[in-house]
């Protein structure tokens, strides 16, 4: 059993007992699913996404929208699309709301979908070098956090050698990732498309 204290502070019983912190809590989930969907929406019918889903040969899916009350703590809403999901294979641009943190977008890409386009997306990584991408460093790859021991700047990295062959020879996957200022939330159709755009310049399509 856990050690807990069974006392609630004056401040904790005042999240506990108002009801308005948790009408507040439930409409903002609203409004971030109805963002999401709206994004969802835009990402569907983009013809460079169209071009990728052509590209990589990715079956027709949905996007799909999925939330939940504990990662690492905190809140969270999900919108994948394109999304592949198999046992050894991921193909998917992931738009992560994580409350009391940031909002991210990122291409995760992993399995045969990676390996049989190794050469072109190593290659073609310097193009992104400019830009406040950030690539994953970890081996393990469902972790989402931002810490240094998971996403590094992807412009250190490339300058890196050493670490930049340790991530591309040892991992399987490879992940892109972009982070925004939750207080930009309104700005998240704008920033998601601008930020696959960008990733698709590893793909070789723009």
């Amino acid at each position: 059993m856990k050690n807990s204290t069974t006392q609630l502070n004056s401040e904790e019983l005042e999240i506990f007992t108002n009801p308005v912190f948790f009408q507040r809590k439930n409409k903002i989930t609203n409004t971030v699913i109805v963002l999401l969907e709206k994004l969802n929406h835009q990402l569907e019918n983009d013809l460079l996404i169209a071009q990728v889903v052509t590209a990589f040969n990715l079956p027709p899916t949905r996007g799909k929208i999925s939330k939940g009350e504990n990662y690492l703590g905190y809140p969270w809403q999900i919108l994948d699309y394109p999304r592949v999901f198999q046992k050894e294979n991921v193909f998917a641009f992931r738009t992560l709301c994580w409350w009391g943190n940031f909002y991210s977008c990122t291409l995760h890409i992993g399995g045969s979908y990676y390996k049989n386009h190794f050469d072109s997306i190593t290659e073609n990584l310097h193009l992104l070098k400019d830009h406040p991408v950030y690539i994953c460093i970890n081996d393990k790859q469902w972790d989402h956090h931002h810490e240094e021991n998971n996403y590094r700047l992807l412009n250190e990295v490339l300058n890196d050698n050493n670490l930049l062959n340790k991530v591309l020879s040892e991992n399987d996957f490879l992940k892109l990732s972009c982070k925004f200022p939750l207080d930009q939330i309104q700005h998240i159709q704008k920033n998601a498309m601008e930020s696959f755009h960008l990733f698709s310049k590893v793909l070789g399509l723009l």
